[in-house]
């Protein structure tokens, strides 16, 4: 997913962006349909800058959205890893505090009361607000998709220019070097400029920016009369003078991050047409020749043919129509000074206008405040954690919290907003009914590490050994959290020391599996069995402290009698399929059984293999582990290592193998069939080199 490679704060910040982009757009886009309503009879320019006026407005807006909620939600992590705010409450106003939520949220048939205020539009808003949540990644990812398709567009069209202009392109004649001087003089063009033909192209079009080129159909030559051709040039050479080019790139460029909204694509399009309006203004102005421009437009429309979108051409679909009606009619408005303050104040406006936005889109995601251990009238309770077997993978640094700072945020009115390392921020209505499930509530205060909401709660939970939504029980909770002081109250309590959950999992196992040691040391004193594992479960504590290289967890373990062939795969076999070469190290020096075969009877060494894990393969193998041992499917390490395409695992268990060995090796058809398969050429040379013969077949000829 998406998370994997964008912090949980950017998503967020740019998927709640998107959402607002949509209202923010046509915002801008309305504003635009007006303007150029009202301002008709302005000139081509005073209708130009306004237009990209309020696309640049609406560009701006987008980045300080994605600005503001970003840092604020930057801020908020950055407050909360601080700790500055943080205070503890006492027992007594904690359970007073909550006496008066419970009286608060309740009516006199216990079912929650509805909060004050709220009618059908909040409930709306509220639950779009929580779908949207949801499915930020979903929409971040589809974007990012989208603007990465039509950004390789975007190149291939700029290489597509660069190749017209470098390849079947010939210098235009030698006797239209006076006439082109004389252009470039009238339009004040002082950049040298290139002028070439092509047959490659049907309408004419300007390319570039600091060397532009000029490049004409080579029929037009032929075709046109030199007043035609005069005309033509002269509307190029307005691009130039212009720099529309490079703002055209600019354009180009920022519409494609905004490629799912009409209203972009539409004030682009008219910051288009006035552009080509403008260009035609300075083309008459130099030549003087209204209707002969007119006409060689109209013939030119009539041959073309699809022309790239980066490169200034002279004609186009768009507003054709209209250009062609400014010409013949002679409405072609000049700017006055009257036209440069009316510009210059929606200037103003557009940017007034972009603050505002700005303003209003941070402030309908301003329901997460700054982060605090405050607790007020409105506890917020953390929720309960994921599946232990499916922790999330974009956590902040839990070192960056002290093992006794409470990690209940700070709360608001009518709902409540919290923090805590294991989650990124969350808002709870207030009134659902899981906030009144006593388990749940206890569940909470323990990820919130807060010993005496512990205190309270746990007063109103008649059974502790059970197991919330989520598959935990309290006890599992402490020991996820490492919690020593609140697993401690727990056992006091009548918690179970070897209370099984359903998936198998007691609390000394999440503290293995989390590397626990404080608290797994507690439950080892407490009685709890180092060995036990669930009718569904099929690893012990040991096993999978090795597989996730909790070597401290697998001491203790050891030291009050874990059995380390327990479990399956047992524990050298997970830390070997795991990589974790010093828990495979240390298990071997205590004499693990190197050959030790799991249920499919594989050793940790195919494991190793299945993985390509080639440091592990190379311990084992100095612990002298069998290469050439056959699992149930008769299947070696090397062929585990050769599906894996591990050059160096099948090398350094080559040269451990016996003669006879090597013999059985070189006549296995998969040996080589799927390294060639794969068309990984290394592991079949290696296997070549070895003898196997090029020309195998398996039983079914292949």
């Amino acid at each position: 997913m998406i998370e994997q490679f964008l912090s949980p704060q950017l998503v967020d910040a740019l998927g709640w962006t998107l959402l607002h982009t949509l209202w923010q757009g046509a915002l801008f886009a309305l504003l635009l349909g007006i303007l150029l309503i009202v301002l008709r009879k302005y000139s081509a320019q005073a209708r130009y800058l306004v237009a990209v006026g309020m696309l640049a407005g609406f560009f701006v807006t987008a980045g300080l959205t994605f600005y503001g909620l970003y840092t604020a939600k930057t801020d908020m992590i950055v407050e909360s890893a601080s700790g500055s705010t943080a205070a503890i409450a006492t027992t007594s106003s904690v359970k007073s505090l909550a006496d008066r939520e419970s009286t608060s949220t309740s009516d006199a048939s216990g079912a929650p009361a509805p909060t004050a205020g709220a009618g059908p539009a909040t409930a709306f808003l509220a639950t779009a607000r929580d779908y949207f949540d949801r499915h930020l990644p979903l929409l971040v990812t589809l974007w990012l998709m989208g603007v990465l398709v039509l950004q390789l567009r975007f190149l291939g069209q700029l290489a597509f220019v660069q190749r017209l202009m470098s390849y079947g392109t010939r210098r235009l004649p030698e006797e239209w070097a006076g006439r082109l001087q004389q252009l470039e003089t009238r339009l004040d063009i002082r950049r040298p400029v290139r002028y070439l033909t092509s047959t490659r192209v049907a309408s004419p079009l300007t390319a570039g920016w600091l060397r532009p080129v000029v490049l004409l159909p080579e029929r037009m030559l032929r075709e046109l009369r030199e007043s035609q051709l005069v005309s033509i040039l002269a509307h190029e050479l307005a691009h130039v003078k212009r720099h529309d080019f490079a703002v055209n790139l600019l354009q180009t460029f920022l519409s494609t991050f905004f490629f799912y909204h009409p209203g972009v694509w539409w004030m682009s399009a008219r910051v288009h047409d006035e552009r080509e309006h403008c260009c035609d203004d300075l083309a008459v102005a130099a030549t003087g020749e209204a209707t002969t421009y007119a006409r060689t437009l109209l013939q030119l429309q009539e041959r073309e043919l699809a022309t790239p979108a980066l490169a200034m051409g002279l004609t186009g679909r768009s507003g054709f129509g209209y250009r062609i009606r400014r010409l013949l009619t002679g409405y072609l408005g000049t700017a006055t000074f009257g036209e440069g303050v009316v510009t210059t104040l929606i200037f103003v406006a557009a940017g007034s206008l972009a603050i505002t936005a700005t303003g209003q889109a941070n402030a309908a995601n301003a329901g997460v405040p700054a982060v605090s251990a405050a607790v007020t009238d409105n506890m917020g309770y953390v929720p309960p954690p994921p599946h232990p077997l499916h922790p999330p993978t974009d956590l902040p640094d839990a070192s960056a919290y002290e093992a006794d700072e409470p990690k209940v945020a700070g709360t608001e009115a009518g709902g409540h907003y919290h923090y805590d390392y294991h989650y990124d921020y969350h808002y709870d209505s207030g009134d659902s009914a899981l906030e009144q499930d006593p388990l749940d509530r206890l569940l909470r205060s323990i990820y919130a590490g807060d010993l005496d909401l512990v205190e309270h709660f746990i007063e109103e939970v008649d059974d502790l050994n059970q197991s919330g939504d989520q598959g935990f029980s309290p006890l599992m909770a402490a020991a996820d959290e490492n919690e020593v002081a609140i697993a401690r109250l727990l056992l006091d309590r009548g918690a179970a020391v070897n209370y099984v959950a359903a998936n198998g999992w007691t609390a000394l196992t999440e503290a293995a599996d989390e590397g626990s040691l404080e608290v797994a040391r507690l439950l080892i004193d407490a009685g709890a069995d180092v060995n036990l594992r669930g009718p569904n479960a099929s690893r012990t504590p040991i096993s999978i402290a090795a597989s996730e290289d909790h070597l401290d967890v697998i001491e203790l373990l050891l030291a009050n009698g874990a059995d380390m062939y327990a479990g399956d795969p047992p524990a050298l076999h997970m830390a070997a399929n795991e990589g974790q070469l010093p828990v495979v190290r240390y298990l071997l020096d205590r004499g693990f059984d190197v050959d030790l075969r799991d249920r499919d009877e594989r050793t940790a060494l195919m494991h190793a293999a299945a993985e390509d894990q080639p440091e592990v393969v190379r311990a084992l193998l100095a612990a002298g582990a069998d290469p050439s041992a056959v699992d149930a499917r008769r299947l070696s390490a090397l062929e585990y290592a050769a599906n894996e395409d591990s050059e160096a695992s099948l090398a350094l268990m080559a040269g451990r193998m016996s003669a006879s060995a090597v013999d059985r090796l070189v006549t296995t058809p998969q040996i080589l069939l799927g390294p060639a398969g794969e068309g990984n050429i290394l592991v079949v040379r290696s296997m070549l080199d070895l003898g196997v013969d090029p020309n195998i077949t398996d039983e079914h000829g292949t």
